[in-house]
């Protein structure tokens, strides 16, 4: 750490690892995988710590064993494979065998992407940024400003677009794709929004400051 610390806001991922289980948690200043049944530390990934302050707001984003997490604060994106069962214990750390890249500078992120066939799709909090970002690489494909306002909340898939809705109350669905930003359709919803929008097979369910909305999925 840099003597910054803040702290983390972040809420763990669990992968499953044949009988075993494991919440990878993304800290103020690195990434850790911790055995849920016992709560030991197994291993460490460095990177997340910024010039900005050390924080984390985002979830960390997995696919396979491959991670992608975003610190807070405009803060650094650090790509690693998570390490095989068995492979690290003990808090190993695996940041230089294991971690393939970093950026130290990005858009705040608050909400947590999508991690969709090799890509990684992430709402910006400030600037209001939808970016594609490859995961193994860490190569940036497209940025494009979307909407008037930051996105606090999340991007969810629901198999065939994704939903991000931003502080202003509108929702953006696009279809994710490596190949550029393809937006489907906005809808406003009049209402400042943090939150994340939440899918079920027949309605959309949305929570503003001042209402929470049910919206008929067909």
């Amino acid at each position: 750490s840099k003597g910054n610390y803040m702290g983390s806001w972040s809420t763990p991922a669990i992968i499953h690892q044949g009988d075993s289980a494991v919440a990878v948690c993304a800290m103020a200043t690195r990434v850790c995988g911790f055995d849920i049944k016992t709560g030991d530390l197994l291993w460490y990934c460095e990177g997340l710590s910024g010039n900005r302050g050390d924080l984390s707001y985002s979830s960390p984003m997995i696919s396979g064993d491959l991670c992608v997490v975003s610190g807070g604060f405009q803060g650094p994106t650090i790509g690693f494979r998570i390490p095989k069962p068995g492979s690290a214990s003990d808090g190993k750390n695996i940041t230089d065998e294991l971690r393939l890249w970093r950026i130290e500078r990005n858009p705040q992120s608050i909400g947590t992407g999508l991690f969709l066939d090799g890509y990684v799709y992430r709402p910006g909090a400030g600037p209001n940024l939808m970016e594609c970002i490859k995961a193994d690489t860490g190569e940036f494909l497209w940025k494009e400003r979307v909407g008037s306002k930051a996105f606090w909340g999340s991007a969810v898939f629901d198999g065939n677009h994704a939903y991000a809705t931003n502080q202003s109350g509108t929702t953006i669905i696009f279809k994710p794709s490596p190949d550029g930003y393809n937006e489907i359709a906005s809808n406003d919803l009049d209402d400042t929004c943090n939150a994340t929008p939440a899918i079920t097979d027949d309605a959309i369910y949305i929570r503003t400051y001042g209402k929470l909305w049910c919206i008929d999925g067909k």
